[in-house]
């Protein structure tokens, strides 16, 4: 089976390799050019122009970090549609984004797939993610075999795209706070001396566990490794648009709010760019402790 993948970076790149090693054809494009030959390396198949995806593939993936990127690949894959009939985003841009996108595919006779997914890059290629899918109940019939090649962990939320992008904010706002939470007791636990290992041994015995604690924490950060994947001002975007649509539905966002207000000094303070565990060192910096270093 030939499919194709357009944005390649951090999760987009987890996808394809995940889909490459299932034994499926993958076609990838990338505005990255490094990303386009590290995919050709591992045998996939890159090329230098996002038309000639869709010239060779009926299903698409998409997994874009910004509305302008999704614009751009909507007109282009509008004017060229080519062999494409159906497009998986897997992007995380907000409900009224894929309504819009659905609309616009839609007059090419094209079908979205409303698909975000969470567990990060390295879930991608375990084959552990979570799917979240919103389309009619026959495309999500028709592509469930390939998503079934991604990870076995596929919700469906209904025939309304857009949906799944909602419940995607409200997981990442979920996970926001809890990691805003983990970090802050790491930095409690460092400067009163805590065996940290047997802390958060201790913690994911307990009550207070969560994605954070249990994976991030003791895989990322105590090992000062920090390389988790994918870069920390995403955060950001999607509580921003987890905002928007509470107010939008008159829905209280006080945690939210908070989070994004935390989130959002600790990107300007490091940079968008930084990894999503890093966050940690804006938190070291405020309590005046060196971060964690890789040990010897």
């Amino acid at each position: 089976m030939r499919v194709g993948c357009i944005g390649i970076g951090s999760m987009g790149g987890g996808i394809a390799r995940r889909l490459l090693s299932q034994g499926l054809e993958v076609i990838a494009f990338d505005i990255d050019p490094s990303a386009r030959r590290r995919f050709a390396e591992l045998g996939g198949t890159s090329v230098d122009q996002l038309e000639a995806v869709s010239r060779q593939c009926e299903v698409i993936f998409l997994c874009l970090p910004s509305l302008v990127a999704q614009a751009e690949c909507a007109t282009r894959l509008a004017a060229a549609p080519g062999t494409l009939r159906i497009l998986i985003d897997c992007s995380t841009l907000g409900p009224e984004a894929l309504i819009q996108l659905g609309r616009r595919m839609q007059a090419v006779n094209v079908q979205v797939v409303d698909c975000p997914v969470s567990g990060g890059a390295q879930a991608a290629e375990a084959g552990t993610l979570a799917l979240m899918c919103a389309t009619s109940v026959a495309t999500f019939e028709t592509v469930r075999p390939i998503l079934e090649h991604i990870s076995s962990r596929i919700f469906y939320l209904g025939e309304e795209v857009g949906l799944a992008q909602l419940c995607k904010l409200a997981n990442n706002a979920i996970s926001a706070a809890g990691m805003l939470a983990a970090c802050e007791a790491l930095v409690l636990g460092r400067k009163a001396g805590l065996p940290l290992q047997a802390m958060f041994d201790a913690i994911n015995a307990g009550s207070g566990r969560n994605n954070a604690t249990s994976l991030k924490i003791p895989n990322h950060i105590l090992t000062g490794t920090y390389d988790f994947g994918g870069p920390a001002g995403l955060m950001v975007k999607d509580l921003e648009l987890y905002l928007q649509k509470a107010q939008e539905l008159e829905v209280p966002a006080t945690m939210a709010r908070a989070a994004h207000d935390l989130w959002g000094a600790a990107v300007q303070a490091l940079g968008a760019q930084v990894d999503y565990t890093e966050i940690i060192k804006y938190f070291d910096q405020l309590a005046g402790l060196p971060s964690l270093e890789p040990e010897a």
